[in-house]
């Protein structure tokens, strides 16, 4: 389960953040990107004009 692979208590929590209600923290996406086998640059976009 995605939740108790990233260290949250319940289920419920995680549910928070996936919609939106909470934000990850920086020091949460390296555990965020282990987790999804990606890289922690994935999360973020490049806007190019």
């Amino acid at each position: 389960m995605l939740a108790n692979a990233l260290g949250f208590k319940d289920a419920s929590t995680y549910l928070k953040y996936e919609r939106g209600e909470y934000s990850f923290k920086a020091r949460q996406l390296p555990s965020l990107a282990k987790v999804l086998d990606c890289h922690v640059t994935d999360f973020f976009t490049q806007n190019v004009a």
